[in-house]
């Protein structure tokens, strides 16, 4: 005598596991739970693997993101730094306009601020003599003087 998975009398020709089937086992019932418990276990792994996808996608938006607040943070700064300063802006460009190289605004005026310091120098010299604060100097010392403011002049020229 035989009997099915949950101890009861089982009748000939039926399944074990489902004892109202009247086959053999595996039934049909079994064999299509069997299939079902494959699909699903298929399924189960696509979603997983659409969920680590999704995952993945939003790590990368949320760096996208973080990397966009940065670029826009930098704008703003960029913005507000040109909206303060427009008027030094305006005054640089214009005051570098003739500076005779090549190159962007920042060259042009380290460039301008060259030839001015050296201008600035002779000047400064020049009010010395005009002062008449040299009493002490021998006549030579004050024609070097004047050399020197001369050079200087003359080196700002040729920038």
């Amino acid at each position: 005598m035989s009997f099915d998975i949950y101890g009861n009398n089982l009748q000939r020709g039926h399944c074990e596991v489902h004892p109202n089937i009247a086959e053999e086992y595996p039934c049909s019932l079994c064999q299509s739970h069997s299939q079902f418990q494959s699909q699903e276990a298929d399924t189960t792994c696509e979603v997983q693997s659409l969920q680590n996808d999704l995952a993945q996608s939003n790590s990368y938006i949320d760096s996208l993101r973080a990397e966009l607040a940065k670029v826009t943070a930098e704008r703003d700064e960029y913005i507000k730094f040109h909206t303060e300063n427009l008027t030094l802006i305006a005054w640089i460009a214009r005051e570098t306009v003739s500076v005779k190289i090549d190159g962007n605004i920042k060259a042009r005026f380290h460039f301008y601020l060259a030839k001015r310091d050296l201008e600035q120098q002779a000047k400064g010299v020049d009010e010395v003599l005009a002062c008449r604060e040299l009493d002490g100097l021998s006549q030579g010392e004050i024609h070097t003087i004047m050399l020197i403011a001369n050079r200087l002049r003359k080196q700002a020229e040729e920038l």
